[in-house]
């Protein structure tokens, strides 16, 4: 029986997930059918804080992960994470959290305390920026890349992208080329 790639998207502070249209449209979905779980963090609540690795909504939207799993057929080494501004935190919090969960991460616009870089080892990670970025600046992924660099972490990429601010996710979700990145890679190859 076929298995199936899952994707969690988690939203930023505004708590809309407006840009889910790429994953779930046809083009995408004709050529890597995959399940996307979109959940709203409670008012009130993050992804969690990266000083202390405590996330408040993160076990709501892994519970949410599950559900769907134990439901359908979800291929358990093709489960991957993204989302942007606190979503792009939330990303990186979950790999850090949870490795034993994703295969590859996508945080836009996020952001993560350098002290715990070495949190984020072995699972792939493509960051994403908007240099004119005024509500997260493009310094804190900045920040994240050069210590993963400095760190020796090759499994953590930068892409910035020129004259963009905070609202970059259209652009990237929209990027095929992306989501086959993501998509091949495997927990357990």
């Amino acid at each position: 029986q076929k298995k199936y790639p899952l994707v969690l998207l988690l939203h930023g502070a505004s708590r809309h997930m407006k840009n889910t249209g790429y994953l779930t449209g046809e083009e995408l979905q004709n050529v890597q059918p995959v399940f996307v779980v979109v959940p709203i963090a409670p008012p009130r609540t993050d992804w969690g804080n990266s000083s202390s690795m405590q996330a408040s909504a993160l076990p709501l939207a892994l519970d949410a992960v599950q559900s769907v799993q134990s439901d359908y057929n979800i291929d358990a080494d093709r489960i991957y994470v993204s989302g942007y501004s606190m979503g792009g935190f939330g990303a990186l919090n979950a790999v850090a959290q949870y490795k034993d969960v994703f295969a590859a991460a996508l945080p836009l616009c996020g952001y993560w305390d350098t002290k715990n870089i070495g949190a984020l080892t072995d699972i792939p990670i493509w960051m994403f920026h908007g240099s004119e970025d005024t509500i997260i600046p493009p310094e804190a992924s900045r920040k994240v890349y050069r210590a993963a660099q400095d760190n020796g972490l090759e499994n953590i990429r930068y892409t910035e992208l020129e004259d963009l601010g905070h609202n970059i996710w259209h652009r990237v979700y929209e990027t095929p080329r992306l989501w086959l990145w993501l998509f091949s890679h495997k927990k357990n190859p």
